[in-house]
């Protein structure tokens, strides 16, 4: 589905307020615009976003990744999929731009999650850099990642993971851990548990970390 302002007397309502939002307008920048509520508007969004993911995937259509990114989790789920192959080689090309440009964190947050759920390798530079950013949330994104791509080139920084100061971050670590590491570091889990000021949830994520490790091997 592609969105432009050509014959605008005859677009849909819903259609010209998503207009405005890929032009970077806010949710009350298009309320002032439009003269209408702010939650019509968002209503507006959803049902396009919808139309949009749902008319992509019927139809096999490859989106843009700004796109792709304005979707809710489930619609997210929903296109990666149902996507095939070479629509999925293109998507990751689009990928790169906004993985090194992006300052929306939320974006990439998605971003990342994208490149886990799609088990993707070529990013493994960009999610080494970015295990040491300054928001919690986008290194817990990292190692969970990094933990499905499963590769041990990540060890080093996974390892360091387990270190972190925020309890959830250093949980997805350890998650990882257990899926990269083999039984010779096995110890590194034994510390955490061991360790009697840490989190009874941390301590738990070491226990089945340490577990999945002795299963696969």
């Amino acid at each position: 589905m592609e969105f432009s302002w050509d014959k605008i007397d005859y677009k849909e309502d819903k259609h010209i307020s998503y207009l405005l939002y890929l032009e970077n307008k806010t949710v009350k920048q298009i309320s002032m615009i439009r003269n209408i509520d702010e939650e019509v508007v968002k209503l507006h969004l959803l049902q396009t976003k919808k139309e949009i993911t749902q008319l992509s995937i019927k139809e096999n259509t490859h989106i843009g990744i700004y796109e792709y990114l304005s979707f809710s989790k489930p619609d997210r789920e929903s296109y990666l999929y149902n996507m095939t192959e070479d629509f999925k080689e293109m998507f990751i090309k689009e990928i790169y731009s906004p993985l090194d440009n992006t300052k929306n964190i939320d974006d990439l947050m998605v971003l990342i999650w994208t490149i886990g759920e799609l088990k993707i390798d070529k990013f493994n530079k960009q999610l080494k850099y970015f295990s040491s950013h300054p928001q919690g949330n986008i290194r817990r994104m990292v190692f969970s990642a990094m933990g499905k791509i499963n590769s041990v080139e990540f060890l080093p920084y996974i390892i360091q993971g387990m270190k972190d100061k925020k309890p959830q971050v250093k949980q997805y670590a350890i998650i990882a851990f257990g899926k990269t590491a083999d039984i010779s570091q096995i110890g590194k889990l034994k510390e955490i548990t061991n360790n009697s000021i840490e989190k009874d949830y941390i301590k738990r994520a070491a226990e089945q970390a340490e577990q999945f490790i002795r299963e696969k091997n």
